[in-house]
């Protein structure tokens, strides 16, 4: 839809990914200890050198997905035909070293469940490019860029406001791909009309699409584990709202700070927005969960939510407000560790 190659979506959207999941990370670990969970004794976990010895051929598929994409610059349709038959002939090549003979019944069985699986795909594809028909002709997308412009009254957060929540209603029940098909066409208009360079107006759109999923009160994603853990569904939306509160804020960092996506950037833009983003991240995701190492007290958590908001503030003045505070809020974080820890130990 962008006309960009794939190799560059993917590096553009390499920090923000690691930062969202860096993110998850701590808002799980902060959460585990706010509730008392302790980590699995080592003596209970397999090495990781056992795990992959045992499961290496798992990797050459992804290899061969990366190599066709960076190293070739393949598009992503060929790469990942090679990627799957990386994988049928691994698949065969092993089933024969370990019990020579050919997997002829499996792989009849793995047709059979990729046709059928490829189903659900195809109906949302096409349903999307019955709505991308309807916005082309009608011109809802010009239209809309329209509205949000005379909404905002040309101001570069309400614009980005409003097209968050339209992205995350057109997203709502449907498949990711169809999500972000459907939204992009709507809503990226307008972000391109607003002089927003054409990867960041798309992965804008497509994290505020795909986030529905844990956005309550439809959260699909999350009616979906709370099947699995048999947990009430609108509780566990919430939760994993909380959880995922990252991905409410990367794209609203790098649309203000374009030194997240790498690309037509310099390495040191590129540090300087990371400090900024992983600042403002784990601020907001620690002031959520309300433990890091001990229970932080309310006005500590507004301080350091309202922190880790005055850093998406594209000004020198809020980063710099922003950065010292942080420094601040871990050396009182530091201490109250310290303390703790001394009002523990035995006599």
């Amino acid at each position: 839809m962008t006309g960009i190659a794939y190799s560059t979506i993917i590096i553009a959207a390499l920090i923000p990914g690691i930062l969202y999941y860096v993110s998850l990370a701590a808002a799980v670990y902060f959460e585990a200890g706010r509730l008392g969970i302790k980590p699995e004794e080592s003596s209970k976990l397999q090495s990781a050198r056992l795990i992959l010895k045992q499961g290496y051929y798992h990797l050459i598929p992804i290899v061969v997905l990366i190599t066709c994409l960076l190293g070739f610059g393949f598009s992503a349709s060929y790469s990942a035909i090679f990627s799957i038959a990386s994988i049928l002939i691994v698949g065969i090549a092993r089933t024969y070293i370990r019990e020579r003979r050919l997997p002829l019944k499996e792989l009849k069985d793995v047709a059979l469940h990729a046709a059928k699986s490829s189903i659900p795909v195809t109906i949302a594809c096409a349903s999307a490019g019955i709505v991308i028909g309807i916005v082309s002709m009608t011109g809802l997308g010009v239209r809309f860029a329209q509205i949000v412009f005379q909404l905002s009254g040309g101001n570069l957060f309400l614009m980005l406001f409003m097209t968050m929540i339209a992205c995350i209603i057109l997203g709502m029940g449907l498949p990711s791909t169809a999500a972000y098909v459907i939204a992009a066409t709507v809503a990226a208009p307008a972000l391109l009309a607003a002089g927003i360079s054409p990867i960041a107006s798309n992965l804008f759109v497509f994290y505020f699409a795909i986030i529905s999923f844990i956005t309550p009160p439809v959260a699909m994603a999350a009616y979906a584990a709370s099947g699995i853990a048999e947990s009430d569904s609108m509780k566990t939306g919430v939760q994993a709202f909380k959880l995922g509160i990252a991905g409410f804020i990367i794209p609203f960092l790098f649309i203000y700070y374009p030194g997240l996506l790498i690309v037509g950037t310099s390495l040191t833009e590129t540090i300087y927005a990371l400090i900024i983003a992983l600042c403002s991240v784990l601020l907001i995701a620690a002031s959520f969960e309300g433990w890091v190492g001990v229970h932080i007290n309310p006005i500590l958590r507004i301080i350091m939510f309202v922190l880790g908001g005055i850093t998406l503030i594209p000004i020198p003045i809020a980063d710099i407000v922003g950065l010292v505070g942080a420094a601040v809020v871990v050396l009182i974080l530091v201490m109250m560790n310290r303390k703790a820890k001394t009002n523990t130990s035995p006599s």
